[in-house]
């Protein structure tokens, strides 16, 4: 049974307090079905029949309004799920924090999640930070982008070897660039002859020119 933090405070929300009771149900229930990023797989028939009442996808989104996010039509993102739940913001360092943070990637919703932690946002956060915290947030930051850029490559295999590498090549390469070799890669390669994440990384593949080569004007008009 997964266990988490709820907001007592949420009766005196005025948002909460003006919805129709069956909403109010339909977000308690949202709350308690998300997994650990806050993120629901769509199951419209076991929700009515939890709740007793009819509910649509777009009816859920509609009533909701910007408290979700729908990335598909199979899941919601329940917006500061996480934000509640690890107000400090996120650690791939923490193993609890790194699971979510690989949920988000999976979904491509992380950075969507991670800018509600700048400041300025409702986080609690302190302004005041030493050396030491901001080294810290640097390592974590590192350790998000290199699991991103693995999230992106498209045969997973190797991952141990290839992550040490993929911290190497962000040293290089901010991750933006890297990830757009890594697709490009993807482009113009037979899937067939995908080199495994650990090889593509370790031998520095990405370092490849793969700029298909301009066409002449001959090969342009087909002959």
């Amino acid at each position: 049974m997964s266990k988490r933090f709820t907001d007592s405070d949420k009766w005196k929300d005025s948002w909460f307090c003006d919805l129709e009771m069956q909403d109010k149900l339909l977000w308690l229930y949202l709350l308690d079905d998300c997994n650990h990023a806050g993120i629901w797989k769509v199951n419209m028939r076991l929700l009515n029949f939890s709740i007793g009442y009819t509910y649509t996808l777009d009816t859920v989104v509609e009533v909701l309004g910007k408290r979700v996010f729908q990335i598909s039509s199979e899941y919601l993102l329940i917006e500061k799920y996480l934000h509640f739940q690890y107000p400090n913001g996120l650690s791939a360092n923490h193993k609890p924090q790194k699971a979510a943070i690989d949920m988000l990637l999976k979904h491509s919703v992380f950075d969507r999640v991670n800018k509600g932690y700048l400041k300025g946002n409702d986080t609690c956060q302190d302004t005041d930070t030493d050396t030491d915290t901001d080294t810290e947030k640097d390592k974590d930051k590192t350790s998000v982008d290199v699991e991103k850029v693995w999230n992106h490559y498209p045969l997973k295999k190797g991952k141990k070897k290839a992550l040490p590498a993929i911290k190497k090549a962000l040293e290089k390469y901010s991750v933006e660039d890297l990830l757009e070799r890594v697709a490009l890669y993807a482009k113009t390669q037979d899937p067939k002859y995908y080199a495994h994440g650990s090889t593509y990384f370790t031998g520095e593949r990405y370092e490849d020119d793969l700029t298909p080569p301009k066409q002449t004007p001959q090969q342009m008009r087909g002959y």
